[in-house]
């Protein structure tokens, strides 16, 4: 709660604009040396060294990721993390189902991706077959998306 309290801090009442690089160095510098001093966190797991480290290196880090992406909403690159973010509900629903058909499609096709009967098989180190798989995980429901919307208003 502290956390979104916060990035609510920012954006709303101090009304940060997320465009000084000056500020987004010192930030990055802040981010990284309490990640250094303090190792990395795991909100997953619940597990960091100490609140302090939370506190300091959340808003410094959201800061640069907010620099970020403040440079890339009016890219091809932001409009495509735009239109994921939108459809993040479906995307969530049906990543697995995705995952089964690309699994399913690596099986048919002899190119790996484990055994037919595992839903998401373990990629290991193969950076190609991680690739694929985000791409399916993310696409798949994308167009399934894009698909049930078409018909949906031609029924309609």
């Amino acid at each position: 709660m502290l956390l979104i309290h916060i990035g609510w801090l920012m954006n709303r009442k101090f009304r940060f604009r997320y465009d000084n690089i000056f500020v987004v160095v010192a930030c990055a510098i802040i981010g990284f040396e309490v990640a250094s001093m303090l190792g990395g966190v795991n909100l997953n797991s619940n597990t960091y060294k100490d609140i302090l480290q939370i506190i300091v290196a959340s808003p410094a880090i959201l800061y640069c990721i907010m620099y970020l992406g403040k440079k890339i909403e009016n890219t091809l690159v932001g409009k495509s993390l735009a239109r994921i973010g939108r459809d993040s509900f479906y995307i969530m629903a049906l990543h697995l189902a995705g995952m089964k058909v690309c699994t399913m499609a690596l099986h048919a096709s002899k190119m790996g991706g484990g055994m037919l009967s595992s839903l998401t098989p373990s990629v290991g180190n193969n950076i190609v077959l991680l690739i694929i798989y985000l791409i399916s995980g993310i696409g798949i429901p994308l167009i399934f998306m894009f698909f049930f919307r078409k018909l949906r208003s031609l029924i309609l």
